[in-house]
């Protein structure tokens, strides 16, 4: 019985120290731990790689100013048009 017991433990004990072999060797292998290991440019990922940033669209707000002020144009002339409109009617009498 006590053969068994030594069996036993020389087996964890080498199953234990063979897990942290590969455990370190795979902590060595990473490319990256941080965005700090990365270069400036890149980013550090999920699978320990470093990548470089996206490049995110900058959008232009011309475009967006001129849609808004094609919107207020048109509600101000629309306002215009009905009070001229109801102008015409009141004189017509209807």
């Amino acid at each position: 019985m006590a053969d068994a017991w030594k069996t036993f433990g020389l087996t964890i004990s080498v199953l234990i120290i063979l897990s942290l072999i590969s455990y370190a060797f795979i902590y060595i292998s990473r490319e990256c731990n941080t965005n700090l290991d990365c270069p400036s440019d890149n980013y550090c990922a999920y699978n320990h790689k470093c990548y470089p940033f996206p490049q995110t669209k900058t959008e232009t707000y011309s475009m967006t100013f001129i849609f808004m002020i094609s919107i207020a144009a048109i509600l101000i002339l629309s306002y215009f048009y009905y009070k001229t409109l109801n102008k015409n009617r009141n004189k017509n009498g209807i």
